[in-house]
C-alpha cells in the first residue's frame, strides 16, 4: 500500500511539475501565418509580410531571432527583416549565434515581425528564407517563421512584369475604397489584417477599377490582395478611419 502511494505522489509530481513547464513554455503564440507562400515573384518586385506574435506570457516578454536559412544564391536577392526595435539587411541580418533581440512586448500585448524582400531577378527556384524567434533566455519556447517564393519559368509568365500594380483611393478610407488598375481582370479581391486574417472577399469583373464598402472594418491599417484568374496578384496596403 505504501509503495503504491509512493508511486502515486511521485507520477502526481512529475505530471504537476511537467505541467508547470509546458504553461511555462507558451509565453507567446504566432497568430500571422508562419508558412508564407508567395506565387510567381517577379524581378525588382517588393513582396512585404508580417509575423504577428501576442505574449502570453502574463509579464513583458523579450524575443530573440535569427534567419538560419537562406537561399543558396542570396545575391539574387535584396530583402530586411524588422522587429519591434530595429531592421536587419544584408550582412547585419541575425545569424545563428548571432542573435537580436526584440524590445519588450507588454503582457498581452500584440507585436510583429515585418519583411520585405525583393529579387534582383526573376526566381528560377523554390526559395525559402526561415527565421528562428524564441523566448529571450528559453530556447526551448521557440518557432519558426518561413516564406516561400514560387518560381518564375520561361515564356508568357514574364510578359506580365511582376505583380499586378494597383492603386487605392482614398486612403484613409472612410467608407468606400476604389481600386483601379491598367489589368484589372476578372478576379478576386480579399481584405487581411495585420494578423493574417481574411476579414472580406469579393469576386470582380473585368474592368479598370471596383469599389470595396468598408463600413464593417474598424479602424487601423489592411491589406488588400487582388488575385486574377490566371494566378497573378497585386497588394495594397491601406488604412480605414
Amino acid at each position: 500500500m505504501m509503495k503504491k502511494l509512493l508511486l502515486q505522489s511521485a507520477l502526481f509530481s512529475f505530471l504537476f511539475i511537467t505541467g508547470i513547464s509546458a504553461l511555462q513554455a507558451q509565453s507567446f503564440k504566432v497568430i500571422a501565418p508562419k508558412l508564407f507562400v508567395f506565387n510567381k515573384v517577379y524581378k525588382d518586385t517588393t513582396q512585404g509580410h508580417n509575423f504577428q506574435y501576442i505574449n502570453i506570457s502574463g509579464a513583458d516578454l523579450k524575443l530573440d531571432w535569427y534567419q538560419f536559412f537562406r537561399p543558396a544564391d542570396v545575391s539574387s536577392w535584396n530583402y530586411q527583416m524588422c522587429d519591434n526595435a530595429a531592421c536587419y539587411a544584408g550582412s547585419a541580418m541575425p545569424t545563428p549565434g548571432n542573435s537580436r533581440t526584440t524590445a519588450a512586448t507588454p503582457k498581452t500585448d500584440t507585436s510583429a515581425f515585418l519583411g520585405d524582400w525583393t529579387p534582383t531577378a526573376n526566381t528560377s527556384a523554390n526559395d525559402t528564407f526561415k527565421y528562428l524567434i524564441f523566448e529571450h533566455g528559453n530556447f526551448t519556447n521557440r518557432d519558426t517563421l518561413i516564406v516561400v517564393f514560387s518560381p518564375v519559368t520561361t515564356g508568357i509568365e514574364k510578359m506580365n512584369y511582376g505583380t499586378i500594380q494597383l492603386e487605392t483611393s482614398p486612403n484613409p478610407v472612410t467608407n468606400t475604397l476604389r481600386i483601379t488598375s491598367k489589368n484589372l481582370r476578372a478576379g478576386t479581391v480579399e481584405i487581411y489584417n495585420l494578423a493574417g486574417q481574411k476579414l472580406q472577399a469579393i469576386t470582380v469583373g473585368e474592368s479598370q477599377y471596383t469599389t470595396l464598402n468598408t463600413e464593417t472594418l474598424n479602424p487601423g491599417m489592411y491589406i488588400l490582395r487582388y488575385t486574377d484568374k490566371n494566378g497573378d496578384f497585386g497588394l495594397r496596403k491601406f488604412i480605414k478611419e
